[in-house]
C-alpha cells in the first residue's frame, strides 16, 4: 500500500486500474512513498461527494463477539442504489443507528430494532435495516455505520475508500487535474 505518486495514472474507464513509474530492473516504484491521505475532502471541495470507507470492527451482542467488515458512510443514499440494496427496514437516520447485511443478522443473532455494540472504538448502535453491497453474497458479515470521527477511525486502508460524485460527470482532463491536486497536497505533508 502506498500514498500518492506524482506519476500515478488512473483511467476513467477502469478506475481501479492504476499505473506508476517503476524501475525496469527491480519493479520498485521510482518515486518516494508519500503519506496516505486521510480523506479526499480537500480535493473534492465544492462537490457533492459521498465518501464510503471500509474497515474492520468487533461487535458484541447478546450471543457473543464477532469480527465484521465495517462499511462507513451513507451507503443507503438514493444515488447509490444499485451498489447497495436496502432489503428490509429503513436507512439509518442518525449517529446511533446502523444497518447490517443478511449474513450479519444470522452470524450475530440479531434483528431489526436490536442493539449491537462495537468493542473498539466503543459505541452502541440500533439496527434500523438490512442492507447489502451489490458485490457481496448474502453470507457476507457487514455492518454499515454512520460517518463519524469515531467510525472513520476504523478505516485503515485508504485504497478501500471510494468517493461517489453523483452530480459531477468529469472529463479525462478533470480527473487529471484532481489527481494532480491530490499529489500536490500530499507532497506538502510532513
Amino acid at each position: 500500500m502506498n500514498g500518492p505518486d506524482p506519476s500515478l495514472t488512473q483511467y476513467d474507464d477502469q478506475p481501479l486500474s492504476i499505473e506508476i513509474d517503476r524501475n525496469p530492473r527491480t519493479g520498485e516504484p521510482t518515486h518516494e512513498q508519500q503519506p496516505l491521505p486521510g480523506s479526499a475532502a480537500p480535493s473534492l471541495a465544492g462537490r457533492d461527494a459521498i465518501e464510503i470507507g471500509v474497515g474492520s470492527a468487533t461487535v458484541r451482542t447478546a450471543s457473543g463477539i464477532a469480527p465484521v467488515r465495517a462499511v462507513i458512510g451513507d451507503a443507503s443514499a438514493d444515488v447509490l442504489r444499485g451498489r447497495f440494496l436496502l432489503r428490509e427496514g429503513r436507512a439509518a437516520a442518525g449517529p446511533r443507528e446502523a444497518m447490517v447485511s443478511p449474513g450479519a443478522l444470522e452470524r450475530l443473532g440479531v434483528a431489526i430494532g436490536d442493539t449491537v455494540t462495537l468493542t473498539g472504538p466503543e459505541g452502541s448502535y440500533t439496527i434500523s435495516g438490512v442492507l447489502s453491497r451489490a458485490e457481496d453474497t448474502d453470507a457476507a458479515v457487514t455492518i454499515f455505520l454512520p460517518a463519524t470521527a469515531q467510525t472513520r477511525a476504523l478505516q485503515t486502508d485508504v485504497q478501500q475508500m471510494r468517493w461517489y460524485l453523483p452530480t459531477w460527470h468529469p472529463a479525462r482532463s478533470d480527473i487529471s487535474r484532481l489527481n494532480a491536486a491530490e499529489n500536490d497536497r500530499a507532497s506538502e505533508l510532513p
